[in-house]
């Protein structure tokens, strides 16, 4: 078991297990920060409620079961339905398919392989072998058995759990063998989870999702279903499998569905899920990550986005791998007229686009005109996979300003007190930014309009933004601009900053402390208390 948190993780003796697991209220937790870092640390890593159950492979494997790993505290914690502390708090509970140690998921096939070789080297009859052999499995399968029932009175405990994970990693054996999170969840029952989970998310296989994905399976209050087919072998039946298992399933939950996530490694052609599953009248969130399928292949998608032009909120949409090279020689009125960027949704606030392999330089007006589109109702967007040059980042802020965006996430190729100045400028609610850099300078003006190439600065350079400005990428410049950097009205209260690596004397730590300076009212950045980061640069 792991909860997860995005702190330090601490090393602490079982015994400060029931000192720390009291939750504490939120004056409480101000009051301790202030007298014991440590412990506040602790307390506020149990209040993400998270758990991880590894199913581990092979002979033996079950036993470990009957202590679960808090990963995080390095402390162990009894596995028993009777523990409060566990089933007092936890919300989210995740099946994961993992090994133990030098236990895989063929640790079966080859510790059989390996007795083989070590009988006969001493002699011993194969039918001798056999039967150990047998023997052990027979050990296993009523390992697993002990294992599932304890699992079933533990789950049947968690009054609070809302969130429901099963993991299944491909890497660790094929189907034939031990199913994991599979076989348990089968083993269990879905009645252990049928009256509280409102999330479910499957990162399994095609294969797999058929054996989990039962067609009696009713989950009374699922409201978001996250569905991640990885890409374990790809067989000609993948797409009527996802058909007959899945389509019942989300007709079963019409009614209460309102969060829909699908991502695929696979090439799987859709139309005839979505056409079967047809409109789902509470779909307020709608998340696709896929393969790039090229021009002309995206009708299912078109056809499920042009359902929701009305109701959808949340719009997620992104490639796994870049697109192949033909995709730079499609023209851009051909790729706009593609899903989903000749779909505009009237009451969209929450938008995120994966640009991963776009010739964003040809593609760019058109990017930021969808984007235009609906920069009224945002209040997040979300724009990965390609980094935009100063005169790209400039445009586009200017088109998509927005006092009511409260949330951004982008990437720009070098970082200067321009852009740090121009968000402020067109963006002065945001409070949420996570911004990526290759490389930080200093924006100066130069006559050229066109250029963009590294240029000795006049001396009376001037960090503030001008149209048509070029950048000379010194790290000295940078840090004179921004320590200059005073913006106390900015309502920005939580930074997150990825810098690249071709200037590994300014780290991203010192970026940081040099930004938080000018910036009072950021109390978060990279997930640290603004104390506890600036501590990382002392």
């Amino acid at each position: 078991m792991e909860f997860q948190s995005q702190h330090t993780h601490l090393d602490l003796p079982c015994e400060i297990w029931e000192c720390v697991a009291q939750f504490l209220t939120d004056d409480q937790l101000q009051q301790m920060y202030s007298v014991n870092r440590t412990f506040y640390r602790v307390a506020m890593g149990l209040r993400y409620h998270q758990i991880t159950i590894g199913n581990i492979y092979g002979p033996g494997g079950f036993e470990t079961f009957n202590c679960l790993i808090s990963s995080a505290f390095h402390c162990h914690v009894p596995f028993d339905s009777g523990n409060p502390e566990l089933v007092q708090h936890v919300q989210s509970l995740r099946l994961k398919s993992t090994p133990v140690g030098d236990i895989l998921a063929d640790t079966f096939a080859k510790t059989r392989m390996g007795m083989v070789r070590s009988r006969h080297k001493r002699g011993a009859s194969l039918a001798d072998f056999f039967r150990r052999s047998t023997q052990r499995r027979g050990e296993v399968e009523k390992g697993h058995i002990s294992t599932a029932e304890k699992l079933r009175g533990f789950v049947n405990a968690l009054k609070r759990l809302t969130k429901l994970t099963i993991e299944w990693d491909a890497s660790w054996g094929g189907p034939d063998l031990f199913d994991g999170p599979a076989e348990l969840l089968v083993t269990i029952g879905w009645q252990a989870y049928s009256s509280n989970i409102r999330e479910l998310e499957l990162n399994i296989s095609v294969e797999i999702c058929e054996r989990v994905v039962l067609p009696s399976l009713r989950l009374d209050r699922l409201e978001t279903l996250i569905l991640r087919l990885e890409k374990f072998y790809t067989n000609t039946d993948d797409t009527e499998i996802i058909r007959k298992t899945l389509v019942p399933f989300v007709l079963g939950h019409i009614n209460t569905l309102k969060a829909l996530t699908f991502k695929s490694f696979q090439n799987l052609d859709m139309t005839t899920f979505f056409q079967n599953i047809g409109h789902i009248p509470n779909l307020k969130r709608l998340h696709i990550q896929q393969p790039y399928l090229g021009v002309g292949y995206t009708h299912s998608n078109s056809f499920l986005l042009h359902l929701y032009v009305d109701t959808l909120v949340d719009f997620s949409w992104d490639f796994y791998e870049a697109p192949d090279p033909r995709f730079n020689y499609t023209p851009a009125e051909v790729w706009f007229a593609q899903p989903p960027y000749h779909v505009k949704f009237l009451n969209l606030r929450h938008l995120a686009l994966g640009l991963r392999g776009f010739p964003l330089r040809e593609y760019f007006d058109e990017i930021a005109s969808y984007i235009e589109t609906h920069h009224d109702t945002l209040v997040t967007l979300k724009l990965t996979g390609w980094a935009f040059d100063m005169n790209q980042f400039h445009k586009l802020v200017e088109r998509i300003a927005s006092p009511s965006l409260v949330e951004l996430e982008l990437s720009v190729d070098v970082l200067c007190s321009a852009v740090i100045l121009d968000l402020a400028e067109n963006f002065s609610c945001l409070q949420v930014l996570h911004l990526s850099y290759n490389e930080v300078g200093r924006q100066v003006w130069v006559p050229d309009l066109q250029a963009y190439r590294p240029a000795e600065p006049p001396s009376d350079a001037d960090p503030v933004p001008h149209t048509g400005a070029t950048l000379q990428v010194k790290i000295s410049q940078f840090v004179e601009d921004v320590s200059v950097l005073c913006l106390p009205c900015w309502r920005l209260s939580a930074l997150s900053l990825a810098g690249g690596t071709r200037y590994l004397r300014l780290t991203t730590a010192r970026v940081g402390s040099l930004l938080l300076k000018g910036l009072p009212r950021v109390g978060f950045i990279n997930g640290l208390y603004r104390e506890d980061f600036l501590e990382l640069e002392a």
